[in-house]
């Protein structure tokens, strides 16, 4: 039989089963693609420091240090390093490097906001060697009057790369300076170090964060070792300083810094569990409708071997029936994954492009996975088929045996949809307390002013008051986000609490803030009776002030007898914890300081702008800024987004869950649909026969529903303690989380099950509704 005519059979074959052949296609694709993006994913993270050249010599230094808790930092102070360096023959050289936020850059009398600002040492080029697209580089690194610009960000100011030269007047802290540019360069390693522009060190005692490279050779295991052991300068004096490799410091989610950026493993193990997931899907629909056209196949098998086919002819039609079908849905994945993946990359702020997809660290791997992935069921069922009768086919897949596999099969299915909805809806409950707490900052804008710049905040802020689009405005010396926090040591003394300074005589910030006091009533009778009254949070509560005591009314030099700072100050009120940054940090021991002083010596004016309003209001703030600081740069912060994106992993995960949840569901839809057709038309004569001898419609239904109740029940019991287990140990990695609720389990089942009761119902419904004689003459 020549490959025209077997490649017509099969067509033909697909033709005449086209719903099973359909929906067992689209299933694969989708679980192709799906598996194929997140693994392909999973494997750049996890290798994303092997783009950097020599990047398993690199290193980072860390110290412990306590900020309300312990905690590991990648702040190193900038004269240290020499000595550090000097006392390792192992290290070839060192890296210091500075970010600052919120840099403007002026061109043409035009203010731009430019991202991310390194400084970094001349060395920066033998850690990470970035692209020179034009000028020097190198050179301008020495430099502390020029700087780089990545590629987009030249694009972005000037309209193009050609910008070498170009004068820029950067403005930070209040302070501006003239900066020519010398080098424009693309980033490679963006998806680990975001940089925009890049600058030499103007003064070098300045610190944040240091890389180390050994020399070729070194044992870094052993050098680590060694290190940790070795007495070395810390913000605390004399201690002992960590160190974290590329791919360690990329996956410490914990580590204070601002340099790097950081992927939760979480969501890698996740990411990967769902794409395992998804495929199951795929596999489980694959498999039940290739059972369901097992019969069929028998018949024709046994004709074509009475009109003189062989066993050769039999098997290669098996196999490449099978092996055509999955190849061609892999094909057609692959294809698509060029269209998903803008979408993929905005879901999981991931950086993959097709280039990486079709490079020789990656390309292998998915024709690896797509070849065993259709030969292998090709061999088996070609091998199976071939030698099976059409009596044994009954025997076995029509008996009890049959039902057993398919259930087993449907069990799986429906447990993998179960467990995608349950872990959507826990982690979609820890969004929620994520949002909650946002509530409080969420269309917040803080301005701050220094009083040397000219008229003090308080002096123009009826005017923002007065604008149609501001919901509420307040004072304060730093803002309630921001937090000055004192670095302390093994002792535990309480210098490690946040103060905050707010206006007397206003509750304004309170307000503003929607902070709940425990007794506003005895804070509102204390507050103007004491001289120097302080509010403080329940964490200060629980840390500080023994189980019985009442702590309303008493000095808090009372709790805290050895600071001097706490002489003379009155607690006059507790506000419940509050949250302000990632869930996985604890809240900190707040005081809030009551002042007498004029609003004229605060420096922060909090915004609380309109829903939907706030593009439109910075436009108008801005003005204001410029009319009272015709010198400084238009500068301000988005409480809310700040929060937001110290808590993006969990709102990649709910989004990431959303989009497979829904995958899954469509799937599980379409494979339940084919497959209670097949059952149903194996069973139409028995409908048939107990028509006749008088079964109702009820009772029919009841009978061919009672296996798919069995199968959901099996599903929800399995389902139940695996989900969890796994749940509850992520959960964990927070602070503060949400209790798993019975809801989260039963909401699922009631999805589900409504999916599989409205397929099934449909289908008995046309069957039931047939004529019995006309069933038996066909049958």
């Amino acid at each position: 039989m020549s490959f025209y005519h077997l490649l017509r059979l099969i067509i033909r074959g697909w033709w005449h089963d086209r719903l099973f052949t359909v929906v067992s296609w689209g299933s694969l694709v989708i679980g192709i693609l799906c598996a194929s993006l997140l693994g392909t994913f999973v494997l750049h993270e996890y290798n994303i420091h092997a783009d950097i050249p020599d990047g398993n010599r690199i290193l980072r230094l860390t110290q412990s240090v306590s900020m309300g808790k312990k905690a590991e930092s990648s702040f190193i102070y900038g004269p240290d390093v020499p000595r550090i360096v000097a006392a390792f023959p192992e290290i070839e050289t060192a890296l210091r490097t500075r970010v600052r936020d919120n840099i403007q850059a002026v061109y043409r009398n035009e203010s731009l906001p430019i991202g991310k600002f390194m400084q970094a040492d001349s060395t920066f080029l033998m850690f990470f060697p970035l692209e020179t697209v034009a000028g020097n580089l190198h050179e301008t690194l020495i430099r502390t009057d020029a700087l780089a610009l990545e590629e987009a960000t030249a694009v972005r100011i000037f309209g193009s790369t050609d910008c070498v030269g170009e004068v820029l007047k950067i403005t930070a802290d209040g302070n501006a300076s003239l900066m020519v540019v010398g080098a424009v360069f693309r980033n490679p390693y963006r998806g680990m170090l975001p940089v925009n522009v890049l600058g030499g060190f103007a003064d070098a005692s300045f610190g944040e964060s240091c890389f180390i490279k050994l020399r070729e050779g070194t044992d870094v295991a052993a050098f680590r070792r060694k290190f940790s052991e070795t007495s070395l300068p810390t913000v605390l004096g004399e201690g002992h300083l960590g160190t974290l490799t590329l791919q360690e410091s990329y996956f410490d989610t914990d580590l204070q810094d601002f340099v790097l950026l950081h992927r939760s493993s979480v969501v890698l193990a996740m990411g990967g569990i769902i794409a395992l997931l998804v495929l199951l899907i795929a596999c489980f629909n694959y498999i039940n409708l290739g059972l369901a056209r097992l019969l069929r196949q028998v018949h024709t098998l046994h004709i074509e071997v009475f009109a003189g086919a062989s066993r050769k002819d039999i098997y290669r039609r098996l196999f490449w029936d099978t092996c055509l079908l999955i190849g061609f849905a892999f094909f057609c994945a692959f294809l698509l994954m060029n269209d998903v993946l803008p979408l993929f990359n905005r879901l999981m702020a991931a950086h993959l492009t097709m280039e990486y997809l079709l490079s020789a660290r990656v390309l292998p791997w998915l024709l690896s996975g797509g070849v065993i992935f259709a030969v292998v069921p090709s061999v088996y069922i070609s091998g199976r088929l071939q030698s099976l009768t059409e009596s044994d086919y009954r025997l076995f897949y029509r008996g009890k045996m049959r039902r057993l596999m398919v259930s087993c099969f449907q069990v799986g299915q429906l447990v993998v949809t179960m467990a995608l909805l349950s872990v959507f809806f826990i982690i979609h409950n820890q969004l929620d307390l994520v949002e909650k707490d946002n509530k409080r900052f969420e269309n917040v804008i803080d301005v701050f002013a220094e009083k040397s710049w000219g008229a003090p905040v308080s002096s123009w802020m009826d005017k923002v008051s007065a604008c149609q689009e501001v919901e509420a405005v307040t004072l304060s010396e730093t803002g309630l986000f921001e937090e000055s926090m004192a670095v302390v040591g093994e002792s535990g003394k309480p210098e490690d609490l946040v103060w905050m300074d707010i206006v007397r005589g206003s509750k304004s910030l309170l307000d503003f803030y929607r902070m709940e006091l425990v007794d506003s009533a005895e804070t509102a009778r204390l507050l103007p009776t004491v001289p120097h009254p302080v509010i403080v949070n329940e964490t200060f509560i629980k840390q500080f002030v023994p189980e019985s005591d009442n702590p309303v009314g008493k000095p808090v030099s009372h709790y805290i007898p050895d600071d001097s700072d706490m002489e003379g100050k009155t607690i006059v009120g507790v506000i419940r914890d509050f949250r302000k940054r990632s869930l996985g940090e604890s809240v900190w021991p707040l005081l809030m300081q009551v002042e007498d002083v004029a609003g004229s010596d605060y420096q922060t004016l909090s915004i609380r702008v309109k829903e939907g309003e706030t593009a439109r209001f910075l436009k108008r703030l801005e003005q204001i800024w410029t009319e009272n600081y015709p010198e400084q740069p238009f500068l301000y912060l988005d409480i809310g987004m700040i929060l937001k994106e110290t808590n993006k992993d969990v709102f990649m995960l709910s989004d990431m869950l959303t989009f497979y949840v829904i995958v899954s569901l469509l799937m599980t839809f379409f494979g339940l649909y084919s497959l209670v057709r097949y059952t149903i038309r194996l069973r139409l004569r028995e409908i048939a026969l107990r028509k006749i001898h008088g079964a109702t419609s009820g009772h029919l239904l009841k009978l061919l529903l009672s296996p798919y109740l069995i199968c959901l029940v099996a599903a929800f019991v399995i389902t139940v303690p695996s989900v969890y287990a796994f749940m509850l140990s992520w959960l964990e990695q927070f602070a503060y989380s949400v209790p798993i609720s019975v809801m989260d389990f039963v909401l699922p089942l009631l999805v589900t099950s409504g999916i599989t009761l409205l397929t099934v119902v449909e289908n008995v419904y046309k069957a039931v509704k047939m004529n019995p004689s006309e069933v038996i003459k066909i049958e």
